[in-house]
C-alpha cells in the first residue's frame, strides 16, 4: 500500500516538475533578454553620446570642419583587401575614438563595438580588421535629427556567430551621421537559460525524492497499530509524567515507542534542570550583550576611518584633472566631480539624481 502510494506520488512529482522546469524555462529566457536588451540600449546610447561629444569638439577646435565629417569622397587605401578607405577624419578617430570603444569591452557581455555614418562607413571598429571599411548594404535606418530611437537587430557575422546588436543614433549639430552599435552574443542567453533549468531541475528532483521518501515513511507507520502509544500519550497529557510506552517491537513503531518514552524523560527532567537553564541562558544574553557592545566601538572606528578616506578621496577629485563620476543600479548619477562644469557645462548638482543616458 505504502509503494504504491509512493509510486503515484511520484509521478505526479515528475509531472510537476517537468512543468515548472518548462515555466522557469521560459521565464528564465524572457529576463535575461530584457537584462541584456537593456544593457545594449544603454551601452548604444552611451556610446553615441561620447562619439558625438568628441566629433563636436573637434569641430569647435577647427581640427576639421562639418563638412569633413559628412564628405563621401573615400580615399582607396592602396593595396588594401578587402577595400579601406581614408576620410578627411578617420585618423583623429584613431586617436580619439579607439580607446572610448574598446572600454565598452570591459563588460563581459559587449563583445564589440564601433561607429558607422549613413554611407556605411566604419572609422574605427573594436575589430581592427572591420576598420576603414564600407559595410555592403548595411542596414542603416535613416532619419532626421529628431531621431532618437534606440535600434535592435539580430545579426550574424562571417564566421557564424549570432550576436543582438543595439544601436543609437549619433547627430552632430541638428544633422544624423551614423549610429553607434554594440554587440551581444545570443549565446550568452542561452547559457544562461540552460543553467537555471539545471538548476531548478536539480533542485526539484531532489526536493520530490525526499518527499516521496517522507511520505512512504509515513505512510507505513501510521497503518501500523498505535493503540498502546496513544494510551501512553493520553496518561501524560492527563498530567501522568510517568506514563511510558512498551517497546515490544524492532521495526518503525518499536522506533516510535522509543522516541516518546525518550520524550517523557526529558519532560521530566526538565523540571529540575530549569533553573540551571535559565541561568546559563541569562549568561549567555550578557555575553551576547558583551559582543554587541563590542561590534559596536569596532563599526564606530570603521566609520571613521570610512569618513576619513572619503575626505582623502575629496581631495584626490579635487585635485585631478579629469571628471569622476559614479551612478547606482538605475543609472543615475550619485556623484559627480567638480570637472563635469568644464566639460558638460554642468554643475555636479545639476546632475546629481539624473540618469546618465
Amino acid at each position: 500500500m505504502a509503494r504504491r502510494i509512493t509510486i503515484i506520488l511520484l509521478v505526479g512529482l515528475g509531472i510537476y516538475s517537468v512543468a515548472l522546469v518548462g515555466l522557469r524555462g521560459y521565464a528564465g529566457y524572457e529576463d535575461r533578454m530584457r537584462h541584456y536588451a537593456e544593457l545594449g540600449r544603454q551601452n548604444a546610447l552611451l556610446g553615441a553620446q561620447m562619439t558625438q561629444y568628441v566629433i563636436e569638439k573637434a569641430i569647435a577646435n577647427h581640427i576639421f570642419d562639418l563638412r569633413t565629417v559628412f564628405d563621401d569622397d573615400y580615399q582607396l587605401i592602396e593595396g588594401s583587401d578587402p577595400p579601406r578607405y581614408h576620410t578627411g577624419y578617420d585618423r583623429y578617430f584613431d586617436r580619439n575614438i579607439t580607446f572610448l570603444q574598446d572600454a565598452f569591452l570591459n563588460a563581459d557581455q559587449v563583445y564589440y563595438a564601433y561607429a558607422v555614418n549613413d554611407d556605411g562607413y566604419v572609422p574605427v571598429h573594436t575589430n581592427p580588421e572591420l576598420s576603414k571599411r564600407r559595410l555592403d548594404g548595411d542596414r542603416q535606418s535613416a532619419g532626421g535629427p529628431e531621431q532618437t530611437y534606440l535600434g535592435m537587430w539580430f545579426y550574424t557575422d562571417t564566421e557564424g556567430y549570432e550576436y543582438w546588436e543595439y544601436s543609437s543614433p549619433i547627430v552632430i549639430r541638428g544633422r544624423h551621421w551614423g549610429e553607434f552599435r554594440v554587440g551581444i552574443p545570443t549565446g550568452l542567453v542561452r547559457a544562461m537559460v540552460k543553467r537555471r533549468v539545471a538548476v531548478v531541475s536539480g533542485f526539484t528532483l531532489t526536493g520530490s525524492l525526499a518527499l516521496a521518501s517522507l511520505v512512504y515513511f509515513v505512510v507505513r507507520r501510521k497503518l501500523r497499530p498505535l493503540g498502546e502509544l496513544v494510551g501512553a500519550t493520553s496518561r501524560m497529557a492527563d498530567g501522568d509524567l510517568s506514563a511510558r510506552a512498551t517497546c515490544v517491537a524492532e521495526d518503525e513503531l518499536g522506533d516510535l515507542a522509543y522516541t516518546f518514552n525518550s520524550m517523557a524523560d526529558r519532560i521530566q527532567e526538565s523540571h529540575t534542570t530549569l533553573e540551571r537553564r535559565v541561568a546559563e541562558r541569562t549568561a549567555e544574553l550578557a555575553k551576547a550583550n558583551q559582543d554587541m557592545q563590542t561590534e559596536i566601538t569596532e563599526r564606530k572606528q570603521a566609520e571613521n576611518e570610512l569618513r576619513e578616506s572619503n575626505k582623502r578621496f575629496e581631495h584626490i577629485v579635487r585635485s585631478s584633472g579629469d571628471w569622476i563620476w559614479e551612478v547606482d543600479a538605475n543609472v543615475r548619477y550619485t556623484y559627480a566631480s567638480g570637472r563635469v562644469k568644464e566639460i558638460l557645462g554642468y554643475d555636479p548638482e545639476e546632475i546629481i539624481g539624473k540618469r546618465s543616458v
